[in-house]
């Protein structure tokens, strides 16, 4: 019975140093996209049948004051990820007039951006989807069935019969004003996001008036990052002065005199500023202590009796495997009796 309670003890322990140990890196399997704005757009009408209007700012298709338009895009695949999970087409149709259905029509032939016009607009095959315009908005729509075997993908888009009226304007890739704004073609796949923090490592020790290069790598498709400084597991600050930086892979940090920065269980989070589930922490290394470990030359005492949760797992590891010796070394006795 005492032997039980020795290791019921002992596990107790475990479970406790457990409790502040940090995860050094958390990554994820996560949704990204890569965009492909349209090579070629333009639009035709029937009020104007020889008309050209490659390079204009706007797109237009429906019954559109005196005749019918009808809107052509053609976008090629050299942005394809090989892993690719779904492609989509997204227009910023920013103008609707009214309510009506629009048909996206596969283009199996050539056309050119300025020279396209009512009367020599390629035929239009099959239907890929239909769909109601409402509202101005950005319209997004799948073509993942017409990826494979192509190097290329051409559609027109029109009002789905003649009998409607309504009619959209959108931007073209002329002159959309942001990068949404852009008709483009939507690649997404799968990635694996992940930081790890490089530097600064267990043996830094890091003094005031100094400044020193928080470093790191990451992969995934990660803009900007958050650093934060942690001592142990509680949070201390956040370190850049925007509260983010570019995903660079370093950023200078000043030890400032005026904070109360002191101990040895110090570390660097640098978190996906998109994705707060994708971060990784430094190891622990020092802040303002002597390399014996006896003061910071300030009169401010010795090292912190904080233990580092890596240091905690390791202490309890030895701590167990004496117990396991000791109970050992007991039960010999206890034969030898």
């Amino acid at each position: 019975m005492r032997y039980k309670r020795q290791i019921i003890i002992l596990g107790l322990i475990i479970l406790f140093g457990m409790t502040f140990n940090i995860t050094p890196i958390k990554g994820i399997t996560r949704n990204a996209t890569i965009t492909t704005v349209a090579e070629k757009d333009s639009y035709v009408e029937t009020d104007n049948p020889t008309s050209n209007h490659g390079g204009k700012d706007w797109l237009i298709f429906g019954d559109y004051i005196l005749g019918w338009n009808e809107a052509y895009l053609f976008f090629n695949f050299s942005d394809k990820p090989a892993n690719w999970s779904k492609a989509e087409i997204s227009i910023d149709m920013y103008s609707v007039s009214e309510t009506f259905n629009v048909t996206v029509s596969l283009i199996n032939d050539t056309w050119g951006e300025y020279t396209i016009n009512w009367l020599n607009k390629p035929v239009h095959r099959e239907i890929i989807t239909t769909f109601t315009v409402a509202e101005g908005k950005i319209y997004k729509f799948d073509i993942s069935s017409y990826i494979e075997g192509r190097d290329n993908i051409s559609i027109c888009l029109n009002a789905s019969d003649y009998l409607q009226n309504g009619y959209v304007q959108g931007h073209s890739k002329e002159g959309a004003y942001s990068s949404e704004d852009y008709p483009q073609l939507i690649w997404t796949y799968p990635e694996i996001a992940e930081i790890t923090v490089t530097s600064p490592i267990s043996t830094d020790k890091w003094e005031e008036f100094n400044t020193y290069t928080i470093k790191w790598s990451s992969s995934g498709s990660i803009n900007k990052v958050k650093i934060e400084l942690f001592k142990g597991t509680t949070f201390v600050e956040d370190i850049c002065i925007l509260g983010y930086t570019d995903n660079d892979g370093e950023y200078d940090f000043y030890v400032s005199s005026s904070e109360d920065y002191y101990g040895v269980d110090y570390r660097i989070k640098i978190t996906d500023y998109d994705d707060a589930n994708v971060y990784g922490y430094s190891s622990s290394f020092w802040i303002n202590v002597n390399g014996d470990g006896n003061g910071d030359g300030n009169g401010n005492g010795g090292v912190t009796t904080t233990i580092d949760g890596y240091n905690v797992l390791i202490l309890i590891g030895i701590l167990f495997g004496m117990g396991i010796i000791f109970i050992k070394k007991r039960k010999i006795k206890h034969y030898k009796s």
